[in-house]
């Protein structure tokens, strides 16, 4: 488990930790008709928090 990962123990430590990895990949998924393949998501995300990196 990363640290970060670890730190998370409550709503307002998710949103300030957690949200801005994932605001960009949210924003583009939520105007989009279709939903975005698995390995656009992992493409996205890579380096993120729950990697570890």
């Amino acid at each position: 488990m990363s640290p970060t990962v670890a730190a998370i123990t409550s709503v307002d430590d998710g949103l300030r930790e957690v949200w801005p990895v994932v605001a960009d990949v949210y924003a583009g998924v939520w105007d989009s008709e279709t939903p975005p393949s698995v390995a656009a998501i992992r493409s996205a995300l890579a380096g993120d928090i729950t990697s570890g990196d």
